[in-house]
């Protein structure tokens, strides 16, 4: 590959159990396995919302995350997008509730008022099924709880149909959390 090559960065439909890019490095051998979270949210219905899935940016100015852990979680359109072996793909999941509200603000496209709506909360799992990026194959499937409280649930953006629920977000430290064992483990076929 070049070195003015770009990989598009995966999305949705690299979920799919397609290779994402045949030209990354296989997951094999000793870690440290760079993993890219993709989140997938197509299948989640009108009436669901959900906040930052921590594949979100968290400075989406600089095109990274902020803060470490850079062998475990890599957004994909960083130098480090030819060194991925493993998509993490992320599926919330809606579980029981309602366990509270929240009361979410948003701004409206002009930069003036903000209005505010509040959600019924409900829990959320959220089904990561990391795959390999050069092939598609499926490494492990694991169900990880969204753990965020208050606000930090907000999403950015919501379709109020008058029945919407907000689902419990996943924070990234237990994202990472959850897939650390896969990055610096040894490869297991």
């Amino acid at each position: 590959m070049s070195a003015t090559e770009v990989i598009p960065a995966p999305r949705e439909e690299n979920c799919g159990g397609e290779p994402w890019s045949t030209r990354n490095p296989a997951y094999e051998g000793p870690g440290p396995h760079l993993i890219a979270p993709v989140g997938i949210r197509s299948q989640l219905p009108q009436s669901v919302a959900v906040g930052g899935i921590p594949t979100d940016l968290d400075d989406p100015g600089d095109g990274r995350y902020v803060g470490g852990h850079e062998s475990v979680l890599a957004n994909p359109m960083t130098d480090k997008d030819a060194q991925i072996q493993l998509l993490a793909c992320i599926e919330p999941i809606e579980g029981d509730g309602p366990i509270g509200k929240v009361e979410c603000y948003f701004g409206d496209a002009s930069g003036g008022a903000r209005n505010f709506q509040t959600f019924p909360l409900y829990r959320a799992d959220y089904e990561v099924t990391v795959r390999e990026a050069r092939t598609g194959r499926v490494v492990r499937t694991l169900s990880v709880p969204g753990t965020v409280k208050g606000q930090d649930n907000c999403p950015t953006t919501a379709t109020d149909t008058g029945h919407t629920v907000l689902l419990r977000a996943l924070s990234r430290d237990r994202l990472v959390e959850a897939l650390h064992p896969l990055s610096t483990a040894p490869a297991r076929r």
